[in-house]
Parts: structure tokens; sequence; C-alpha cells
């Protein structure tokens, strides 16, 4: 897609020309004057587009770098808080396996989109010691996992907000 860009952006100012162009002799502007007239309005209306595209794009960096500092607080935080709780060498069963081992150095396994009983057949077979659970506990991306507190295979270790979202994270005793 983005290699059709610069066809697209040429098709647009010359589209853009000629419709002005057009407007001109509409106008009833001497031919010389009208080409003029068309070319510099043209030229504005695309700086004027320029230049709304950048401010939304320079919005966009920011706003995407905002979330990037703050996903950056939250796995310092656990690295450097949570992680020495969990023992030596811990495995953790999290949704965003990839971020979590990018940033952390802990290996992982992703919680499977499945009942209970297959997320605990997964974490046995993969050697899990604790879950991740990240958002409200009351409405869970994993609905198999909705009445963990009630279930015997697994302990809480930590609850809380450490950036703002909730989290929990369970030994896995299964």
């Amino acid at each position: 897609m983005y290699s059709l860009y610069p066809a697209l952006l040429l098709l647009a100012a010359l589209a853009l020309v000629e419709g002005l162009a057009l407007l001109a002799r509409l106008l009833r502007l001497p031919p010389p004057h009208a080409a003029r007239v068309a070319g510099c309005a043209a030229i504005l209306i695309s700086a004027l587009l320029a230049a709304g595209h950048f401010q939304r794009g320079a919005a966009a960096v920011e706003k995407k770098a905002g979330a990037i500092a703050h996903l950056n607080r939250f796995y310092d935080l656990f690295r450097e808080k949570l992680l020495p709780q969990l023992g030596p060498d811990p495995v953790i069963m999290a949704r965003d396996v990839h971020e979590l081992h990018a940033l952390t150095g802990v290996r992982c396994v992703q919680i499977p989109y499945e009942d209970e009983p297959a997320i605990r057949e997964t974490a046995r077979r993969f050697g899990v010691t604790h879950v991740l659970l990240m958002g409200d506990p009351d409405r869970p991306a994993r609905p198999g996992l909705r009445n963990i507190d009630s279930l015997p295979w697994y302990e809480l270790v930590y609850a809380g907000k450490p950036t703002g979202e909730y989290l929990r994270v369970y030994r896995f005793k299964g």
C-alpha cells in the first residue's frame, strides 16, 4: 500500500490543478491568468493538507511514545519488584508473551483461549510456574480463568495496580 502513495499523490495533485483550472475557466478568467490562479490555489490547498497531515502525525507519534513509555514503566516495575519474588527461573503464562519476554527476559507461555482444564494441561506441559492476568477481573480476557480465585490449582501471589492497570499473579500448583 505504501508504494502506491507517491503515484496517488501525483494523481491527486494533477486532478486538483485540472479541477481548479476548470473552475478558473468557469469564472471566465483569461487563460494565462487562469493557469496561474489554478496552480497557486493547488499549491495552497496542498500545503494546508500537508500541514494538517503533519500535525495529525505528530500527535499520533506523541501518543505512541507515551504508550511505549507507560509500557516500559510497567515492565521495569515488574522486573525490579515482582519478578524477584517469583523464585529462580520462573515460567510465566500470560497473554502478551512477546512483550513480557522481550522486556523482562523471562520465559513465557501463551494462555490458550480455552476452558480452564485445557489451560491447566498446557501449563503442566510447558512447566509453567506462574500465571499473569492483566485487566478487569470481572471481565477477563480469558473467560476460562474467570473463577481462578476459587480454583485449587492457583494461589494468588500478587494483586494490585502498579501503573494503573489491574494486575494479578498466581502461582500454579497444578
